[in-house]
């Protein structure tokens, strides 16, 4: 549980929020 997991989270939730 490093920095890698909290990017990707943030990186999904950027997707949603453009979709």
């Amino acid at each position: 549980m490093t920095g890698t997991v909290k990017r990707k989270v943030a990186t999904e939730g950027n997707s949603r929020l453009r979709a």
